[in-house]
């Protein structure tokens, strides 16, 4: 179940991902980061669909 979620969580994610939003983020940071070029409202969105999974989940298993 908790990987179905995760799973879930990050394919959302993917699909949500802009090639042209990730390049602005990669110019705004100097330092090299591992952009997924998502707006924040995206993962937001995305986050308040899953808080009440996230929220039963074990916290042992979030903290893997």
């Amino acid at each position: 179940m908790h990987e179905d979620l995760i799973s879930s969580i990050r394919a959302e994610l993917a699909q949500s991902a802009d090639e042209k939003t990730k390049a602005s983020n990669a110019r705004f940071f100097k330092e090299g980061i591992n952009c997924y070029g998502v707006k924040a409202a995206i993962v937001l969105r995305v986050a308040d669909k899953h808080y009440g999974q996230i929220k039963r989940t074990s916290r042992k298993f979030l903290n893997m």
